[in-house]
């Protein structure tokens, strides 16, 4: 393969491709039957219910493929950044500050053209008006630090993570710029090892807390970002196919084993790549499917800043339907739609970024008629009154982790129960057991796959809730946290369904291990007056006993 410079057009093509796979999937993983996803972390159950799909509804292989693996058209969008944002710089070469002025002015209007649809999608499908938690939630979100926190990563609307990202990627980009300018494919790899780094140590070994995601953040992506850097600074050289089977190999490996699983972003992104440049090095014809990805490509960041907002229509509509050709056709209506609500998008981004580009032009010209004295008192004040909003920033997100006071969270309460199964007379746990001691426990066998934690119960105040659940599993053969079973929390009624990895914690009875998970439920339709369900599955069917259950719902 010969590295060549993708046009505009050409980048247009990789882009309407990403964000065709990227809405696709966000809209087809919500509808039936849907294997899940290894996004963020690594379960070989999704890809084997992936494949059990493709065998047991062989009409449905495009809706699983699409959910399955549409979500790697985040990591097109990063490379096509890397690589024009290094092109751009060849050009114009600009001071980081700079820089990030040019970006922040490009990116800031997106994430409001977001923002005011998310409203105009609440007020038109659920005829409300934002939450105080939509309000604190989209507040992280404008100041792009929503994927540091536990769980806000995803909420309110859960493709805006990627803005949270890209502004990091745009942070570090000067410096990779000049390394890999400088040291070429040495620092590719030096860049490459220090990700794999944090990504190995997050996903095996520190995994301090399983709800905020290294791989919703810069170091997590580092590689695709910097191969389009690289790729930019390196026209004309070759590289050796073997490269492109050997990505294809690890892609495939990726899937299957979890120690491959943090190659699959960069061994996809070279495979595509890769085939792009062997697909666009002698394709002058603009045919309709062309024309069409290079429209696409050409709207794209509109289209993903509006997307997620209308999805939930679309996938009630499939899912009511069941069909295969009524989930075609509400994929289809769902991209109309979002293609229509893309045109009056797009002018409105552009009149913000044209409103933006005077305010930077006002702003410079007063700035550049001050003295110097007062130039540096000012820059000198504002880098202060950045570093004290940080740290106060910070503050609060700790404060607000570790300290909920008493009164406030008895007030949230929604369900709290300890059930000790010896003397609890609660109707759901059915599959009671007595040992030879006469104490009562719960047991479930290999042909059960859910069983109860609590009652189903009635949520009578809208709102997200957050969860901990812990409880004694005794298991009769050695097994990691892997394969315990999950904790699920399921409400129909709003199409909502949340699995949760159990982890291991001390326990005082012989024979006996605790398990807990805590986490939040967030939900993007009203859960009031709905019914909410709590249970295990038990997905590798293995027999288990269980007892002491401690469940704490609250808002």
């Amino acid at each position: 393969m010969i590295i060549k410079k993708f046009t505009r057009d050409d980048t247009n093509v990789i882009k309407g491709v990403a964000i065709l796979s990227i809405i696709l999937h966000n809209l087809l993983h919500w509808i039936s039957p849907s294997p899940g996803e290894n996004e963020f972390d690594f379960y070989i159950d999704r890809v084997n219910n992936f494949i059990d799909g493709i065998i047991n509804c062989p009409l449905e292989s495009i809706n699983l493929i699409i959910s399955y693996f549409g979500h790697y058209g985040v990591q097109l969008f990063v490379f096509v950044s890397g690589m024009g944002l290094a092109y751009s710089m060849c050009k114009k070469p600009r001071t980081w500050g700079n820089f990030m002025i040019d970006r922040i002015k490009k990116l800031y209007p997106l994430l409001l053209i977001g923002i005011l649809f998310f409203i105009l999608a609440k007020v038109l499908i659920y005829n409300v008006l934002l939450s105080s938690y939509d309000k604190r939630e989209i507040g992280l979100k404008l100041l792009f630090l929503h994927t540091l926190f536990p769980d806000s990563g995803l909420s309110v609307n859960g493709p805006w993570w990627f803005f949270a990202l890209i502004i990091q990627l745009y942070v570090l980009f000067p410096l990779m710029f000049e390394l890999i300018r400088k040291y070429n494919l040495k620092a590719l790899i030096l860049l490459c090892l220090f990700s794999y780094t944090c990504i190995y140590l997050s996903q095996y070994v520190v995994n301090i807390n399983k709800n905020v995601y290294l791989l919703q953040n810069a170091p997590g992506h580092i590689p695709e970002f910097a191969l389009g850097i690289w790729f930019a600074l390196n026209k004309d050289r070759k590289v050796n196919n073997i490269f492109g089977f050997l990505a294809v190999i690890v892609f495939v490996l990726g899937n299957f084993y979890k120690m491959f699983f943090p190659f699959t972003f960069l061994s996809f992104t070279f495979m595509m790549v890769w085939l792009f440049n062997s697909a666009l090095k002698n394709e002058n014809r603009k045919g309709v499917v062309k024309r069409l990805f290079i429209y696409y490509g050409s709207i794209s960041m509109v289209v993903f800043a509006i997307h997620g907002c209308f999805r939930t229509p679309f996938v009630e509509l499939a899912n009511n339907l069941g069909t295969f050709d009524g989930k075609l056709l509400s994929a289809f209506l769902f991209v109309v739609l979002i293609t229509l609500l893309s045109l009056p998008a797009e002018k409105i981004y552009y009149y913000l970024v044209s409103l933006f580009d005077k305010i930077h032009l006002f702003i410079s010209k007063r700035f550049d008629k001050l003295d110097v004295d007062k130039k540096e008192r000012l820059t000198r004040f504002f880098s202060r009154a950045v570093r004290f909003m940080i740290v106060l920033f910070f503050a609060c997100y700790f404060f607000d982790l570790f300290y909920v006071p008493k009164h406030i969270r008895e007030s949230q309460m929604i369900y709290e129960r300890f059930s000790d199964i010896d003397n609890s007379v609660d109707e759901c746990f059915t599959n009671v057991k007595v040992d030879v001691d006469g104490n009562k426990y719960l047991a479930v066998d290999s042909d059960n796959t859910y069983v109860s934690l609590m009652p189903n119960i009635k949520i009578y105040n809208s709102g997200n809730i957050e969860s901990k659940i812990s409880f004694d599993i005794r298991i009769d053969k050695n097994i990691s946290e892997e394969n315990l079973p999950l904790v699920v929390f399921q409400c129909s009624d709003v199409d909502f369904w949340k699995g949760e990895t159990l982890n291991f914690v001390e326990s005082d009875i012989p024979g006996w291990q605790r398990v807990e998970i805590s986490t939040s439920l967030i939900f993007n339709r009203s859960i009031k007056n709905k019914i909410l369900k709590v249970y295990i599955w038990n997905k590798d069917n293995i027999p288990f006993d269980y007892d002491n259950i401690d469940v704490i719902l609250h808002y």
